[in-house]
């Protein structure tokens, strides 16, 4: 898919529930999320996934290795249950994805159902060697708004949480997956096809997008993204 930016006019987000209740604290600063999709999204059958990276470099899988060998390709998580059997299926092993894919994060957001885990590799990346998807945990106690109404998906999270602070620049990506039936891993359905980066200043507003693919199924097609820091 062909990337270009766009300029929008400010919208209102009215959120529509809440998975945590943030702490009371003035001095917080929020970084807001917002994806918007070619279609209804439906977080019990995808998961979303927005890995961060303080390396300043490229999050892999890029755009020619994940969407190598077409839709469907499957991935694992790490600190998250996956299925042995489509593991066989391909030519990877768990060492393979931290090796190759997660030495390039830092920490990520998984996003499937009405919860939201964030893990962390407690230092630059995930270490390259793990040969186990079990050697990370999920955060404890991590605190979230998540919204999700037709097509867009709201989510807002203290930058502390993120281990982040005023003044840092945020490296992401975003990828989609459909949820495998039998575990927390997927099938690689989408994703913006670059590195991209946002300066947590407060008051900085992002818009970026994608042209739709019509290979892609609606609910899976990622149409734009909006990172706001309040």
């Amino acid at each position: 898919m062909k990337r270009f930016v766009f300029c929008l006019c400010l919208v209102l987000v009215v959120l529509s529930g809440c998975a945590r209740t943030f702490s009371s604290d003035n001095s917080a600063l929020f970084l807001e999320i917002e994806l918007t999709f070619d279609g209804a999204i439906n977080l019990n059958e995808s998961i979303i996934l927005i890995p961060f990276s303080v390396l300043g470099s490229s999050i892999e899988p890029g755009p020619g290795d994940v969407s190598a060998g077409g839709d469907g390709n499957f991935f694992i998580f790490p600190a998250k249950d996956m299925n042995d059997e489509e593991l066989g299926k391909i030519n990877k092993t768990v060492n393979d994805f931290y090796a190759d894919y997660f030495s390039t994060w830092t920490s990520f957001l998984y996003i499937q159902g009405n919860k939201v885990d964030f893990i962390n590799s407690q230092t630059t990346s995930f270490n390259p060697t793990v040969t186990t998807n079990f050697t990370y945990q999920e955060t404890i106690n991590f605190e979230y708004n998540l919204s999700v109404v037709n097509n867009k998906l709201t989510l807002r999270i203290d930058i502390n949480q993120l281990k982040y602070q005023e003044g840092d620049t945020l490296f992401y990506s975003i990828y989609v997956f459909e949820k495998d039936a039998n575990s927390e891993s997927g099938f690689y359905k989408d994703s913006i096809l670059l590195t991209d980066s946002f300066d947590l200043v407060k008051n900085n507003r992002d818009v970026d997008g994608t042209s739709a693919d019509d290979a892609v199924a609606d609910g899976y097609d990622i149409k734009s993204w909006v990172l706001r820091l309040f």
